[in-house]
């Protein structure tokens, strides 16, 4: 009938919007491939400053749509995301995060600064859900933190885990609300509540999906006078 509504069902839903995903990955990658090229001859001549200022700032635009892109993606997929849980070396992988995050960090006037103890540990995660959920931890305290503040990422190993810490000066998620900050009901418009530290593109949300996912453990709380998020990693057997 002319007026009936249309109807798609929850799995119908996730199929449809998982292929939108899909169809604007290639733009957005191709916008990147030209800024890349035009940023490259720029750089081999005397040329407008707030030109190559421009296309640094489209730049790191992208890398933030490509990870709300990530983020979308896990999140229509649900219970049907596909892990592959292998032996991953930690620091490395940490390290280039941490690289990856530092335009947008410094676009906020914002510090990174990674440490970690003496020991190679390597974990068993699923790696591509485990960046995401990092880098998703890191914008997070990026977006919140103080400007002209650090951002401190850690990595230290116990017995049988490896803890990827990152804490700043914003405002800390009380106890009382971390149910709301990393579940579903908190990010709906109903829901939300002020202290809850949301991020760009459903962030927290997110990284909480992919750890669980993939069977690492995501905290958020306080450390003294810091913001603390946390990724809690099996190790692999030796």
């Amino acid at each position: 009938m002319a007026n009936d509504k249309f109807h798609v069902d929850d799995e119908q839903l996730r199929a449809l919007l998982h292929l939108i995903s899909h169809d604007i990955r290639n733009p957005v990658a191709a916008i990147v491939t030209n800024l890349e090229f035009a940023r490259r001859v720029l750089s081999g001549i005397d040329s407008d400053p707030d030109l190559k200022d421009s296309i640094e700032d489209s730049l790191k635009s992208c890398e933030v749509l490509q990870q709300i892109l990530g983020n979308f993606d896990l999140l229509v997929r649900g219970r049907d995301v596909l892990v592959t849980t292998t032996a991953v070396a930690i620091t490395p992988l940490v390290t280039d995060v941490v690289r990856r995050s530092e335009g947008r960090a410094n676009q906020a006037n914002i510090v990174l600064k990674l440490t970690r103890d003496d020991a190679a540990s390597v974990a068993m995660v699923d790696k591509a859900l485990f960046s995401l959920a990092l880098e998703n931890l890191l914008s997070n305290s990026i977006q919140h933190a103080p400007r002209g503040s650090c951002v401190h990422v850690a990595i230290a190993e116990s017995e049988n885990s490896v803890r990827i810490s990152i804490t700043d000066e914003g405002i800390a998620i009380g106890e009382q609300d971390v149910e709301l900050a990393l579940g579903v009901a908190g990010h709906t418009p109903a829901g939300r509540k002020q202290g809850t530290r949301y991020g760009r593109g459903l962030g927290l949300l997110a990284a909480q999906a992919g750890a669980s996912a993939s069977g690492v453990k995501l905290t958020v709380g306080a450390a003294g006078d810091m913001c603390e998020l946390a990724l809690v990693a099996p190790l692999a057997q030796r």
